[in-house]
Formats: C-alpha cells, sequence, structure tokens
C-alpha cells in the first residue's frame, strides 16, 4: 500500500491541511492562477506541490525544498510521470536556523 495508492484511493493530498487551505485562500484571491507562487519547505516526496500542480496547472510555479536526496530523485520521478516539468522545481537543499 503505497502512499501514492492511498492517495489516489481517499482523493486527498498527503500534505498539511494548513498548506492546502493556505494554497487555496490564495487562488481564492487571485483573479487568475497565473504567476501563484508557492514554496514547500521540507517536501519530503513533494505531495503538496504535486497536488498543487494538478490542481491548478496553468501558470502555477511550486518548489519543492528538500534534504534528503532519496527523496529529491522520487519526487523527480514523480514530476516527470505527471509531467509537471512547467508547475515543480525541485531543490536538494538542508533548511536550518541557528538557535
Amino acid at each position: 500500500w503505497f502512499l501514492a495508492d492511498r492517495i489516489r484511493f481517499g482523493r486527498k493530498p498527503h500534505c498539511n491541511p494548513m498548506f492546502v487551505a493556505m494554497a487555496e485562500a490564495l487562488a481564492l484571491r487571485k483573479h487568475s492562477k497565473e504567476g501563484m507562487r508557492l514554496v514547500d519547505v521540507g517536501a519530503h516526496l513533494g505531495d503538496c506541490c504535486l497536488w498543487a500542480a494538478a490542481r491548478w496547472s496553468a501558470g502555477l510555479r511550486c518548489l519543492a525544498v528538500e534534504a534528503e536526496a532519496l527523496n529529491v530523485e522520487a519526487i523527480g520521478r514523480s514530476i516527470s510521470y505527471g509531467d509537471f516539468h512547467a508547475a515543480i522545481d525541485v531543490q536538494q537543499v538542508s533548511v536550518v536556523a541557528d538557535a
């Protein structure tokens, strides 16, 4: 039972509900989805960007930031599989804050 299978079965992204709510609110405020920009820091398998790309393919740009190389590769495969090259960029970067 892969995560993607669960998402297809349940029709819900494995994405933080706050991200989904903020993206939906942003889309409602914009007259056009052209120029809509989202960033997912700690993207894991890229589900939030993949969901957004499927939801608003035209004009959307989503940046998936992920530290783990295997996850970055998996996101890349999902981008190719969904043909989301125009909508999603993925960067392998560690994001930390100094305490």
